[in-house]
């Protein structure tokens, strides 16, 4: 799935593409989007490394992580959560500050399927910001968490109603193809 996702929208020519999905998932009108320092390693010899395959910045304020996991992992919520939270700490300049950060918007493509203890409802795509646990006001909009489970999708691409239901069987299905498919 790394590669699937770093060829189908991991470059320049292909950024249309990716774009697309993120304007799609977040629900937000993207102007442009630069490829960012994709590599960020844990600050010390014994973390794991941490890497997030594509930075995206848009020209009208919102940073998009966009991260692709290829292993089950237990805490991917709370991974999710760290790695988000390094990218706000990160903007933070040295002395005052008075943490009107960018928002930090995080995409997990995963090549597994989701545990339900992250409370996650019927699909193959879990939204998440937080908001109040009594009348669901939100609490901010700086930052958002999307997950999108590759593997278990197993619709046919006739199927496919939204533009994430086609991007999910493009990545499971992209070693199989012959050709490049069409925009559609």
């Amino acid at each position: 799935i790394d590669v699937a996702f770093k060829s189908l929208v991991g470059t320049e020519k292909n950024k249309h593409l990716l774009k697309g999905l993120l304007e799609n998932v977040f629900k937000k009108e993207i102007l442009d989007i630069t490829y960012d320092n994709t590599e960020k390693i844990g600050d010390t010899v014994e973390s794991r490394r941490a890497s997030f395959d594509v930075v995206c910045k848009s020209s009208n304020g919102p940073d998009f992580i966009v991260e692709c996991e290829v292993r089950a992992q237990y805490f991917f919520a709370e991974r999710a959560l760290f790695y988000t939270s390094r990218d706000i700490a990160s903007q933070a300049p040295k002395g005052e500050w008075d943490y009107n950060y960018r928002p930090v918007y995080f995409l997990g493509l995963v090549d597994f399927e989701l545990p339900d203890t992250i409370g996650k409802t019927s699909g193959h795509v879990q939204s998440y910001s937080l908001r109040n646990d009594d009348n669901g006001a939100p609490m901010t909009d700086r930052i958002r968490y999307v997950f999108m489970e590759v593997e278990p999708f197993d619709k046919p691409f006739e199927e496919c109603t939204c533009f994430e239901e086609k991007f999910l069987y493009f990545m499971k299905n992209l070693p199989t193809f012959a050709d490049k498919p069409d925009r559609s």
